[in-house]
């Protein structure tokens, strides 16, 4: 009998919450519609395209992708490994390849994503 008041009481949670949902996504919606009577014609076509899912879903992305601690990991090690190949490519009569470049960018890319990574498994060891 409980089990049959707990899921019927869940059901109805589940429910107000799909319809605390539906008035959200309806007043966003008309907000967006008001909003979009007031713009230009140039700026109408650039605010749909930019509250589409698809182009929300890909900015999160490429927010989380383009961290700074990253980048700035990627620069300097592509910096100092790109300097180091020339030097020894000029000196041991190689040619430079250019892939190389692009390689030392990915490969800083990741030791910056796995300092950060140990970074934060140090903070939680010693919380």
């Amino acid at each position: 009998m409980m089990k049959f008041i707990n899921k019927n009481i869940d059901e109805d949670i589940a429910e107000g919450l799909n319809l605390q949902i539906t008035l959200k996504k309806g007043a966003y919606k008309s907000y967006l519609k008001i909003i979009r009577s007031e713009l230009s014609t140039p700026m109408k076509i650039f605010s749909y395209i930019s509250q589409n899912t698809v182009v929300n879903y890909l900015s999160s992305i490429i927010e989380k992708v383009s961290n700074p601690v990253y980048m700035i990991c990627a620069s300097t090690l592509t910096l100092l490994l790109s300097t180091t190949y020339v030097y020894f490519a000029k000196q041991l009569g190689y040619r430079y390849n250019y892939l190389i470049f692009i390689l030392f960018f990915v490969l800083g890319y990741l030791v910056g994503l796995l300092g950060k990574l140990l970074l934060k498994f140090i903070r939680w060891v010693y919380r």
